[in-house]
């Protein structure tokens, strides 16, 4: 069973603290408002700020969750101005090639955490580091920030939509194999059906018994030089026994 929000919530802040991360609290940490709902925990490494999201959606089929995790780091993406790193928390079960991209993890440069169901976290995919962009900056530095932040998230969304060309592409030619395997299996069953049929045998035609002639009933019609030769008798049955 997969681990609850509170569950990875607990599980980081165990990582934290035996990597001596300090946690902040929410008005000490560098996020503008509008994207406070996309952190769950953030925690200072150094000199660098470090954003954590948990991730705990639970649903019926892969494609539906791999969905979700694209439209996930999408969003993380836009926090890579104000955080030297971002990363997405999820359970370890989720951590399989049929939901994540790894590809678009790294154009995003958001990292990826996994937390097994006793609590060991694991640094998947490692967050790509970012110049954090102060908050108090001055207001062309924050044009020309906004402006290249906005570029990055471009091309997170088309490759995500590309994605989910790819996977639709992927869905039809699966329907395109079952549809082959029907007729397949379709045509195998005619083939069995076939060969369940009893083999039509022909009757073999009657022999007809040829009856050899008694020596008396030749006897009228051989020569009358022949006729009443005792031999004659001897030869029918003979012929008769053979």
């Amino acid at each position: 069973m997969a681990l609850s929000r509170a569950g990875l919530l607990n599980a980081i802040k165990a990582y934290m603290a035996k990597r001596g991360l300090k946690v902040l609290l929410p008005e000490e940490a560098p996020v503008p408002g509008h994207l406070s709902d996309l952190v769950d925990l953030v925690a200072r490494d150094g000199d660098n700020v470090v954003a954590f999201s948990a991730f705990s959606h639970r649903v019926a089929s892969d494609p539906q969750l791999r969905r979700l995790v694209n439209l996930e780091v999408a969003r993380l993406s836009k926090l890579t101005s104000f955080v030297n790193k971002v990363y997405l928390v999820m359970p370890r079960e989720y951590v399989r090639p049929s939901v994540l991209d790894g590809r678009l993890f790294e154009e995003a440069g958001v990292g990826l955490m996994s937390v097994k169901e006793d609590g060991a976290v694991e640094e998947v995919i490692p967050a790509r580091p970012f110049e954090r962009l102060p908050l108090l900056a001055a207001g062309g530095d924050i044009e020309r920030r906004l402006s290249a932040l906005e570029d990055r998230l471009s091309k997170v969304e088309e490759a995500v939509e590309r994605y989910v060309r790819e996977l639709s592409e992927l869905a039809g030619e699966v329907r395109g194999l079952g549809a082959q395997l029907s007729r397949v299996r379709s045509e195998l069953e005619s083939l069995r059906a076939i060969a369940r049929r009893p083999s039509e045998v022909r009757p073999e035609a009657p022999v007809k018994r040829v009856e050899q002639p008694e020596a008396s009933a030749l006897e009228g019609e051989l020569p009358s030089f022949v006729q009443g030769n005792p031999w004659l008798e001897v030869l029918a049955r003979r012929g008769r026994e053979e």
